[in-house]
């Protein structure tokens, strides 16, 4: 963890924050620095490239801050839509915690200058075709391509009415879509745009519907033991 580097830009004067508490940047650059620069696997979960585990103890001994303190910047940077986090193993374990625009920074260049993810698989032997100014790709399933950026802003509220997947439903969504894909050979320009679209109700409304489901067992559960 103590080797590599870390990309710093110019752009973060002009960032909120720059503008936070003290405590608040140093939590910031804490996570940053802690992010996976690839996929790995914790405890049966795939952890990407962005993200991270921490639990509130170990951000408050790592920045020598107390957990309160730690407990507030987190919610800062929730609400600056920084990062998103969730509690797949249990709070007690440690949050996931996903920076939102970690790709938009941390993108590798080869030396010739053109972004490369070597943490990709192609979907081909052969190398895809990148072109001038346009962001790479990287191929998520077996068919899913998203940039990385494209990967974040999923979590992140967009259009009139504040849209946003949780990473959980993230994940269920690409999994739809390359499912789609393989099944039944549908093809689209934009794999992003798809996700904001038609597969993002898809999503909502199943979920809605499981909810429903569990509250009519369990109210056929109470009305029994009644």
């Amino acid at each position: 963890m103590k080797n590599g580097y870390i990309k710093l830009h110019r752009t973060l004067l002009d960032s909120k924050l720059w503008s936070c508490s003290d405590a608040t940047f140093r939590v910031a650059v804490y996570l940053i620095l802690s992010a996976n620069h690839e996929p790995k696997w914790h405890r049966r979960i795939r952890i990407e490239r962005g993200q991270t585990v921490r639990s509130l103890t170990q951000i408050s001994d790592a920045c020598r801050m107390s957990r309160k303190t730690v407990r507030h910047a987190i919610k800062v940077l929730l609400e600056d839509n920084f990062i998103v986090r969730d509690e797949p193993f249990g709070a007690h374990r440690g949050h996931r915690i996903t920076l939102c625009e970690y790709g938009t920074y941390q993108d590798k260049k080869n030396k010739k200058g053109t972004l490369s993810n070597p943490l990709t698989t192609p979907l081909t032997p052969h190398k895809q075709e990148v072109k001038k100014n346009e962001k790479k790709k990287n191929i998520y399933l077996q068919t899913v391509l998203l940039t990385d950026e494209e990967y974040g802003k999923l979590l992140i509220p967009w259009g009139k009415d504040k849209k946003c997947y949780t990473i959980d439903e993230r994940e269920r969504a690409i999994e739809f879509l390359d499912n789609s894909i393989r099944a039944k050979g549908y093809s689209y320009k934009s794999h992003y745009a798809v996700l904001q679209g038609w597969i993002y109700e898809k999503i909502k409304n199943s979920e809605s519907k499981s909810i429903s489901t569990y509250e009519q067992q369990k109210k056929i559960r109470k009305e029994l033991v009644i």
